[in-house]
């Protein structure tokens, strides 16, 4: 779409005229489902809170991380999608796992 940033006041034109109209693109960003017009070339930092046991990653125009940052050159649609951190949930789950073998080894050392 294009937006001016001048609209001339109404006069009445007698012989042909050239009246020039400055107007910015702008383009529709779509970030989850919420939209919102950009000018072309604006930069967009996609930001999420995702928390420690998940992964995120937006989805769409650009595919890129949380706290990425995209310039806008053509409409874009990005949708942030979570999934597992399996890094982090592995990670406790061998830590409670060790925790547990170990409270177990000491109560039986305990009862010899």
């Amino acid at each position: 779409r294009l937006i001016t940033s001048y609209l001339p006041p109404k006069s009445t034109v007698e012989s042909p005229l050239q009246i020039y109209i400055p107007a910015e693109v702008q383009y529709l960003v779509t970030i989850n489902g919420n939209s919102t017009w950009y000018n072309k070339g604006s930069s967009i930092a996609l930001n999420a809170n995702v928390p420690i046991y998940m992964v995120g990653k937006f989805v769409g125009t650009y595919n890129i991380s949380p706290g990425g940052e995209i310039t806008v050159n053509s409409p874009v649609n990005e949708k942030l999608v979570e999934s597992i951190n399996i890094l982090f949930v592995g990670g406790v789950i061998t830590v409670v796992t060790i925790l547990m073998a170990t409270i177990v080894i000491f109560l039986y050392k305990q009862k010899k």
